[in-house]
């Protein structure tokens, strides 16, 4: 599973949306789809700041 899918699931899972996402991380929504579709890639304190909000460990955000 890629970032992207797993980021996208864990974001589902919390029952959020890609805008209430952007939103709690302080991105645009436009970044979290591209990070969904593994376009671009969050950097580490992004990865961070992404598992707080969705109550996982960074090792289970990263693991591809």
């Amino acid at each position: 599973m890629s970032l992207g899918e797993k980021l996208r699931s864990l974001r589902v899972s919390n029952e959020l949306t890609m805008k209430e996402l952007s939103e709690k991380l302080g991105v645009d929504r436009t970044s979290v789809s591209a990070w969904e579709r593994d376009r671009t890639t969050p950097n580490y304190d992004m990865h961070i700041k992404i598992c707080s909000v969705l109550s996982c460990e960074i090792n289970e955000l990263s693991r591809v």
